[in-house]
């Protein structure tokens, strides 16, 4: 679990800074964060030497509680989004899999994944050699298993469709 920097008190000035940066609008609507953001398009707000998550400083102010350990999800699934309640609080891997069944990030497949040892060129040459080289000699010269050399050359890895 990510460790999390408590949210400080933050000062009448503070706060001002903060209200400024969130274009609020009407009960339901999403409030914008208008100031600085990070690569996801959430919320940077520097307090003292230390950068938080808006959502997660708004969620504080509003609902009096840290949230220690867990993600502040957006219900609207709208980043930049601070109003209060179209956020809920819960684990990592809880707002993983919410993304996920959402579709807002689906899995990286083939050579974009971070952890794929293969790239297209790779299995495009693995599948040429079908029947010419042993699974076995090809496993051993890119890294992997027998068995992923057979998947791929029979077209049964989901991530390998296209090449």
């Amino acid at each position: 679990m990510k460790c999390r920097l408590r949210i400080p008190k933050l000062s009448d000035k503070q706060l001002d800074r903060l209200w400024k940066k969130v274009k609020v609008g009407s009960r339901n609507d999403c409030w914008p964060w208008t100031g600085a953001t990070n690569e996801e398009g959430r919320g940077n707000l520097g307090i003292g030497k230390k950068t938080y998550l808006a959502s997660r400083v708004i969620y504080q102010l509003t609902y009096g509680v840290d949230p220690g350990p867990l993600d502040v999800t957006h219900r609207c699934d709208n980043p930049p989004c601070c109003n209060p309640r179209h956020f809920a609080l819960d684990t990592h891997l809880g707002n993983m899999r919410q993304m996920y069944s959402r579709k807002r990030r689906p899995h990286p497949v083939g050579e974009r994944n971070g952890s794929a040892k293969l790239t297209v060129k790779d299995i495009r040459r693995i599948r040429r050699l079908r029947g010419k080289v042993t699974q076995v000699a090809l496993a051993k010269e890119y890294g992997v298993s027998q068995v992923r050399i057979s998947q791929i050359q029979l077209r049964k890895r989901n991530c390998w469709k296209t090449p």
